[in-house]
């Protein structure tokens, strides 16, 4: 297009010289107005190859941003499973301890310390949000085109997270009753052993602890928040799932 101009722009100048001086200056005027005219369409193009590229590189920046949104997204689904199939077996122990303790006076010292072994211990769930936290400092985040897709990885991120509330509820209740469990079981052969101590503690006594409410109660309190951190993480498993699903249509649609 540029050449185009610059075709007639020289045809203009080189034509037969003008009869008069006014002439020739309208001749020049014109020349100086089509070389404005080249220099302003060429800004033009530039700009608008700038535009192209600019867009382009956006676009790619997006799909990585996407993908690496989808590892992170990855790591937490195995995080959550992870958690959930580990506190089901926790809360398999505590059932047979409260069964056993409750209902069976052949239930062995031995048995009852190895299943105690597991009683301080507790999972909670750490999202992985590097790449959103990255992206949102930059203002990469907003590279994102679909409105819906970015609202929902920030619910996701801000929000939904934040309904896990038996991960903090977790805290404060193990703070609560390990006191309690510690005072029941501590001074004893039996938990000085489990540390590689040795000691004159006396042993522990099952009936004794059978008989004393408060150890049944810390038993029940653990089982009940674990019940809640595993039904906060199914449902967070299935907001995790929907927004793969999410990720993965755009994906699809906008880079086969």
């Amino acid at each position: 297009m540029i050449k185009f101009f610059r075709r007639i722009r020289r045809r203009l100048l080189t034509e037969s010289k003008p009869a008069s001086r006014s002439g020739k200056f309208g001749r020049y005027l014109l020349y100086a107005i089509g070389e404005t005219l080249l220099v302003v369409v060429g800004i033009l193009i530039a700009l608008q190859v700038n535009r192209q590229n600019d867009f382009q590189n956006n676009r790619k920046q997006e799909q990585t941003i996407l993908n690496n949104i989808l590892r992170d997204l990855s790591t937490d689904h195995s995080e959550l499973r992870k958690n959930i199939a580990y506190t089901q077996y926790h809360l398999s122990v505590l059932d047979t301890m409260l069964r056993e303790i409750s209902f069976n006076p052949n239930y062995k010292i031995v048995d009852f310390a190895r299943h105690n072994g597991n009683f301080p211990y507790h999972e909670i769930f750490a999202i992985s949000k590097g790449t959103y936290m990255e992206n949102l400092s930059s203002g990469k985040i907003s590279l994102i085109l679909s409105d819906s897709l970015r609202e929902e990885i920030f619910q996701y991120y801000e929000l939904r997270i934040k309904d896990i509330g038996a991960d903090i509820a977790v805290i404060a209740t193990m703070n609560s009753i390990m006191p309690i469990w510690y005072d029941i079981l501590g001074p004893s052969q039996e938990f000085s052993l489990g540390l590689g101590l040795s000691t004159n503690l006396p042993n522990l006594v099952l009936e004794e602890i059978a008989a004393n409410p408060k150890y049944k109660v810390i038993l029940m309190q653990k089982y009940a928040i674990l019940g809640g951190q595993i039904e906060d993480w199914n449902q967070f498993k299935s907001i995790n799932e929907h927004l793969v699903q999410s990720i993965e249509r755009e994906l699809k649609a906008r880079w086969k």
